[in-house]
């Protein structure tokens, strides 16, 4: 009777695992494509301005996307600050490096921020609620960049018509949630978990219309800096392409990036990007070192963040008392000077 319980443990225990070597498997079907000689060489010369050009725009993202946040968790009364979200933002994306996914280290932003405000049901609620609105924000773009560019082959066309009607989907839901028949909706303090996380998304009704033009307004905003982002780094490798063709290839990318296959999207993104350039005439090395670049913005960004962890631990050994710090080194709690343990 227990055997499906114990193979559903087995699976999740090895889902890792089975993330790495998918990833793995992508890779190697790519360079066995794509000489890896030849995709280091064009790293090997990538135009520095650009690359230098681009810091400040990646910066600028989580910052866009920190505001976002808090917009929606000042609605749930809350009074976490832009500096506590986008600290954890960071810190998110260094742990995000190793985790298995998006889902995990979108679950880790949302313990660590539960630790500064312990308000879980609507920390929860605002996280996946402003992960929507984001994927509006690509969408969108996405498809007017799509409709913008003349040129795409059949393949991109389907892709293409997807992504359109999901978002008009998500679309029409966000007008349908938006109007005020829900107002009035609030989470009750007593209430158990999960209906304070459905009421913390009912209550997103009551948003005013200048803070809904304000979500709206910074997820088309990030979306758009992100594409910004691609446009000058593909210039780094000299990928020279109109900047609508990058901004809507990249709706199709980043939502194959989001799926729970990979570990932080290592060869989803090469092999989407790979598939996507070769009708415009990129080669294949060309669109590889694009792909690893953009993967060493993420870890830039990571790497920003494990610094913040690193000073966060630092700082908080500092401020132990010297007996509980020497009682942690001896493996010990600390005890009073009295000798009574309280």
């Amino acid at each position: 009777m227990r055997a499906p319980g114990g193979a559903m443990a087995l699976i999740q225990r090895l889902r890792p695992l089975l993330k790495v070597l998918i990833a793995a498997s992508i890779l190697f079907i790519v360079f066995r494509f794509v000489p890896l000689a030849d995709v280091a060489g064009t790293i090997a010369s990538a135009r520095i301005g650009y690359l230098l050009a681009a810091v400040p725009i990646i910066l600028l993202i989580p910052y866009l996307s920190a505001r976002r946040l808090k917009i929606l968790t000042d609605s749930q009364g809350m009074s976490l600050t832009v500096r506590q979200i986008l600290e954890v933002n960071f810190v998110t994306r260094f742990y995000g490096l190793v985790m298995p996914g998006e889902l995990a280290a979108g679950a880790w932003r949302w313990l660590r921020l539960a630790q500064i405000e312990n308000r879980k049901a609507e920390i929860l609620a605002s996280i996946l609620f402003s992960r929507m609105l984001h994927l509006v924000g690509l969408g969108l773009l996405g498809v007017i960049f799509f409709a913008a560019d003349g040129q795409q082959g059949g393949a991109v066309s389907s892709v293409a018509l997807l992504m359109l009607l999901g978002v008009l989907s998500l679309t029409v839901f966000l007008l349908r949630f938006g109007s005020r028949s829900g107002s009035g909706v609030h989470p009750r303090q007593g209430a158990g978990g999960l209906h304070r996380l459905i009421a913390s998304v009912r209550s997103f009704r009551n948003l005013s219309r200048r803070d809904w033009g304000r979500l709206v307004g910074l997820s088309v905003a990030e979306n758009l800096v992100a594409t910004v982002m691609i446009y000058v780094l593909a210039l780094a490798v000299q990928v020279s392409l109109p900047f609508v063709v990058l901004g809507w290839i990249r709706a199709p990318v980043q939502l194959l990036v989001l799926l729970p296959i990979s570990i932080s999207g290592l060869g989803v993104r090469e092999g989407s990007l790979l598939l996507a350039l070769d009708p415009y005439g990129v080669s294949g090395a060309n669109a590889v070192a694009l792909s690893l670049i953009l993967f060493g913005a993420s870890v830039f960004t990571g790497l920003i963040g494990g610094i913040l962890e690193l000073l966060r631990h630092a700082g908080g050994a500092a401020r132990r008392p010297p007996a509980e710090r020497r009682g942690a080194r001896a493996g010990r709690p600390a005890t009073s000077a009295s000798g009574d343990g309280r």
